[in-house]
């Protein structure tokens, strides 16, 4: 018996297929539904001259302030989510391994907002994909030079490098520096060190550890 609660995520914003294109759109179920009744302004206009007019003014300029800040963040976490999906359609067909680079910076500049403002807007949002439900943040990565001169993500290049781990042999694991040879003849211009980093970031031991563990598992 465990004590362990376990957390739902609910994700604010879905993408799906439809007519051969990646559609995103706010989660109803989750993005707030909040209206000022319409009585409110006749209300008012019904208080005027009276006592209690001044407040019931700055009480409603206060909702109707609130109101607009709540639909601007969300038309702002959906424009991000729009050109996230719209430069990740390989990832959503092929998964990680076809993640391309993409900065928080590159869609404030197509947006036209601060980078700040994306930060704000995709902290602690989820999406619905194909693959599950993943944090805004993952689809942020740099970059780094890949076949043919063309630039690959390095959560593509973590993809590449556990797939690689995955299928190495039980007796002679893959050190970092043959992995680094492996993906150097792919076309990917990486250093030992990078791969020695992306392969602490995804947990996994290095290639002495491995064998230990594999060959523990033997007996």
């Amino acid at each position: 018996i465990s004590s362990r609660q376990e957390t739902t995520i609910a994700a604010d914003l879905l993408v799906k297929k439809i007519d051969d294109k990646w559609v995103v759109r706010l989660n109803p179920n989750v993005t707030p539904s909040i209206v000022i009744h319409d009585e409110s302004a006749e209300l008012l206009k019904l208080a005027k001259g009276q006592d209690g007019y001044d407040r019931m003014k700055t009480a409603l300029q206060t909702a109707q302030g609130l109101l607009s800040n709540i639909q601007r963040r969300y038309h702002t976490i959906y424009q991000v989510a729009k050109i996230i999906i719209e430069r990740q359609t390989d990832f959503l067909e092929q998964g990680q391994i076809a993640l391309q680079p993409l900065n928080q910076r590159t869609i404030a500049e197509l947006l036209d907002i601060h980078v700040s403002t994306v930060s704000r807007a995709v902290n602690g949002k989820y999406i619905l994909t194909p693959f599950g439900v993943l944090e805004l943040r993952y689809f942020f990565s740099s970059s780094v030079p890949g076949q043919g001169g063309q630039a690959t993500s390095s959560r593509a290049l973590q993809s590449l490098i556990k797939k690689m781990i995955d299928s190495e042999s039980t007796e002679k694991p893959l050190s970092d520096s043959k992995m680094t040879d492996a993906l150097k003849q792919q076309g990917y211009r990486i250093a030992r060190r990078t791969v020695m980093k992306y392969r602490e970031q995804l947990d996994i031991p290095a290639s002495p550890q491995r064998r230990k563990l594999k060959q523990a598992t033997k007996q």
